[in-house]
C-alpha cells in the first residue's frame, strides 16, 4: 500500500461478493487523475483501474466472485476476484483546498451496484453486526490472542475460499499462499510444531 500523500483524496470501501458479482462504475473525470488500487483478502492488488491504466473516461467494472461463470453485462468489464472481499482504496487529483469541492463531486459519482440490480439505482446498504464478534477489545489484541491454527482458520472463514486449516485443502481455495500453508498443514505433527509467538507491545 502507498504512503498517504497531500496531493490526492481518498474513498475507500469493501465489498462483499458473497452474493454475487457487484459493478464498480466511474464518471468521466475529463482528464483528472485518479486510480482505484483494488485488494484481495491476502492484500495482493488485483486490478488498479485509472488514468494510466484505462483512461478517464467513464468506465464500469464487475468483481465476480471465486467460482461465477456467466457473463457480465455489455459494457461492464469483468474482474475475476480470487477472494469473496475485495478492498479498494481509491485516490484523485486534487490541486489544493480550493479543489476539494470539485474532487468531491467527482467522488459522488464513483457508484457500487449489486450485478441483480444493475441499471437501477442500488437501495442502501444495510449493516448488520455479528453478535459473536468481539466489538470492545482492541483488533491488534484480538490477533495476538489468536493461536496460529485459529488465526488462518478465522482468515479462511473470512476471505470466502472454503479453506479448512483443520482438515485440508478447500476446493474454493485460490491462494497461492493458503495453498503452501495447507500442504505444510497435511504434514504429520505440523501443528505441534507451531509455538505462540511473543506479541510486540501495543502502542502506547
Amino acid at each position: 500500500m502507498v504512503r498517504p500523500n497531500f496531493d490526492s483524496l481518498y474513498a475507500m470501501t469493501w465489498l462483499d461478493l458473497s452474493d454475487g458479482p457487484v459493478i464498480v462504475s466511474v464518471p468521466d473525470t475529463d482528464g483528472r487523475y485518479y486510480v482505484l488500487p483494488m485488494y484481495d483478502m491476502w492484500t495482493d492488488a488485483i486490478a488498479a483501474p485509472g488514468w494510466r491504466t484505462s483512461g478517464t473516461r467513464g468506465a464500469a467494472w464487475g468483481f465476480v466472485p471465486p467460482g461465477w461463470t456467466r457473463n457480465a453485462p455489455a459494457g461492464v468489464s469483468t474482474i475475476h476476484a480470487p477472494t469473496s472481499t475485495i478492498w479498494i482504496i481509491g485516490r484523485t487529483q486534487t490541486n489544493g483546498p480550493a479543489d476539494y469541492e470539485a474532487v468531491n463531486k467527482l467522488q459522488h459519482g464513483f457508484a457500487l451496484t449489486p450485478l441483480t440490480r444493475s441499471g437501477e439505482p442500488a437501495p442502501p446498504a444495510t449493516a448488520r453486526i455479528d453478535p459473536t464478534i468481539d466489538m470492545e477489545t482492541e483488533p491488534l489484541r484480538q490477533v495476538n490472542a489468536l493461536s496460529a491454527v485459529d488465526y488462518f482458520q478465522r482468515r479462511s472463514d473470512i476471505d470466502g475460499t472454503g479453506s479448512d486449516f483443520r482438515g485440508g485443502v478447500g476446493q474454493g481455495d485460490r491462494s497461492l499462499l493458503a495453498a503452501r500453508i495447507q500442504m505444510a498443514w497435511n504434514r504429520p505433527g505440523f501443528e505441534s510444531k507451531l509455538t505462540p509467538a511473543s506479541p510486540p507491545t501495543p502502542p502506547r
